[in-house]
């Protein structure tokens, strides 16, 4: 997103933070930037490449939208707390999660060891599935206090 792309900020997300998990690249990036043309302020989760994370919070921040990047292993349960608090005393209140954080691993199913099948189907356990049901915890105890929120 560039100043001179001639985007016209929407309003429905105004006042609002979005947290958008694995919101470096691909869909989630697309996420990102979407919502804060609607005018939400952006956490943008990344684990690995702080770069296309960056690069997401500045073209945001580059036409004065609000976005942050922070870093956490979505599959931790602790690593998720760490980043709901510090989304929040940063951005405030999460009103919108998106899970898209996502681990895919490329091979072939026949030719993969015992060992390299079972560690490569438990990363993917782990950061697909219950990335998505840590950050849900973690964010709707907090939605439903305020009885405002909405989860993707």
């Amino acid at each position: 997103m560039k100043k001179d792309d001639n985007i016209s900020l929407g309003r429905r997300f105004v006042n609002k933070t979005a947290l958008v998990t694995g919101g470096g690249r691909g869909i989630g990036r697309a996420i990102a930037i979407r919502l804060a043309q609607e005018g939400a302020r952006l956490v943008v989760n990344f684990l690995q490449n702080e770069a296309a994370a960056k690069e997401v919070t500045e073209s945001i921040q580059a036409v004065d939208g609000e976005a942050i990047a922070i870093r956490a292993n979505v599959a931790e349960w602790k690593a998720v707390q760490q980043l709901v608090d510090e989304a929040q005393q940063r951005l405030g209140p999460i009103d919108v999660l998106v899970n898209n954080a996502a681990s895919v691993r490329h091979g072939d199913l026949l030719t993969y060891s015992e060992n390299d099948m079972d560690e490569k189907l438990e990363e993917m356990w782990r950061v697909n599935v219950l990335g998505t049901i840590h950050c849900t915890r973690a964010v709707i105890p907090l939605m439903t206090q305020r009885h405002a929120g909405s989860i993707v």
